[in-house]
C-alpha cells in the first residue's frame, strides 16, 4: 500500500472541477486517484456498465464449453450428436 507523504493544493475553476468530478466518477475512482493516474501517464478509462460483468462471465462459460467440446472431439475422434444429447440430459 502506498504511503503518501506530500500534499499539494490546487485551484480549479468551477467548470474544471466539475469536469474532474465527472471524469473521476465515470472511471469509478476518487478524484485524487484519478489525478495520480494522469500524473503517471495513465489516462483512466470509463468503468464498464453494470451489464458488462455478467455478460463477461457468460462468455467465459461459453468458452469453457467450447474447450470441453474440442477436447472431447480430439479425444474421441469426433463428436456424435446422440452422445452429445445424452451428456446434455445428464447435465440437467
Amino acid at each position: 500500500m502506498r504511503t503518501y507523504t506530500k500534499t499539494f493544493h490546487i485551484r480549479f475553476t468551477e467548470k474544471e472541477y466539475e469536469r474532474l468530478c465527472k471524469h473521476a466518477q465515470k472511471a469509478g475512482l476518487p478524484k485524487t486517484t484519478y489525478i495520480g493516474h494522469m500524473i503517471n501517464g495513465v489516462w483512466p478509462k470509463e468503468r464498464p456498465p453494470a451489464e458488462y460483468w455478467p455478460s463477461l462471465s457468460e462468455l467465459h462459460r461459453i468458452g469453457n464449453n467450447i474447450n470441453q467440446l474440442t477436447y472431447m472431439a480430439h479425444r474421441l475422434g469426433g463428436i456424435h450428436a446422440k452422445r452429445l444429447e445424452e451428456m446434455e440430459e445428464q447435465a440437467l
